[in-house]
């Protein structure tokens, strides 16, 4: 079972709410592009009331994802990830676009696991530069730099299954209304059979800031909080590429935006 879990966690690094850890290695390499997108038409008031937008108004967010894991120890890693994003905001007879390179995230990470290799405990801290330049409608993101925060513990849950419970912290820097967020997740995984895995897992995130205006694009709200559930599946074609497919919405929110998101990565591991 060791094995498949391993591939599992490392590959669930490109999905943006599952970030559980395994050791790379000292002086190995895993590569893990992907890509998702995420498509919205309602928003969620400070009331936690569902409204959809006026009719032909959306939100589109397409992610192609690159991240990259060295060993510089066997319990310690450095990490990389840059993501190239591509939007779409339609309003009724305004259409508007924007594309360009996202946050740049570095950091380390550092794993404590059992002797049976059952249980690990991973620590990261990171260190994110903002690669573009703000837009109120189509920012790619806050356009600050942020320290990041992350505790993530995992665990066989049963011969063929495992768990992960995992927490984050990132402060954002260049601007008074951060904003600071939370967020917390729960994955459970499970084998199938000797190459396929399935994935079940629920994000909670709460970020805070004076700003509580709304933007109907989710990169650029401060102040909110949402709760979105994704299925993944993964099927291993070699000992060291596994593509997996995911499909996310999200359940309920307060100031945040609704919709529903997909996405497709591959793990590469080296040598």
């Amino acid at each position: 079972m060791r094995k498949p879990i391993c591939i599992i966690l490392v590959l669930l690094l490109t999905a943006p709410s599952l970030k559980a850890d395994w050791p790379v290695g000292k002086r190995r390499t895993t590569l893990l592009p992907g890509y998702s997108f995420f498509y919205s038409d309602a928003n969620y008031d400070r009331r936690w009331n569902r409204t959809k937008f006026p009719k032909g108004n959306s939100f589109v967010t397409h992610i192609y994802n690159f991240s990259l894991q060295h060993g510089i120890g066997r319990t310690t890693d450095i990490f990389m990830n840059i993501p190239y994003l591509s939007q779409r905001s339609l309003n009724k007879d305004s259409l508007r676009t924007a594309a360009g390179v996202g946050d740049l995230t570095i950091g380390i990470a550092q794993h404590f696991s059992s002797k049976d290799q059952h249980r690990h405990f991973t620590a990261k801290a990171s260190f994110v530069v903002p690669m573009y330049q703000k837009d109120s409608i189509t920012s790619l993101g806050y356009a600050s730099r942020a320290l990041g925060l992350e505790v993530n513990y995992s665990f066989s849950a049963s011969a063929k299954a495992f768990a992960i419970i995992q927490a984050a912290y990132t402060q954002f820097l260049d601007e008074a209304e951060g904003p600071q967020q939370y967020t917390y997740t729960g994955t459970y995984g499970r084998k199938l059979n000797a190459f396929s895995m399935m994935t079940f897992s629920f994000m909670h995130q709460i970020s805070y800031s004076p700003d509580k205006s709304f933007n109907p694009n989710l990169l650029a709200n401060k102040s909110f909080i949402n709760g979105r559930f994704s299925i993944s599946y993964g099927r291993r074609i070699t000992r060291t590429i596994m593509p997996m497919v995911s499909i996310s919405t999200v359940l309920y929110g307060k100031n945040a935006g609704g919709g529903f998101g997909a996405g497709i990565s591959l793990i590469t591991r080296l040598p």
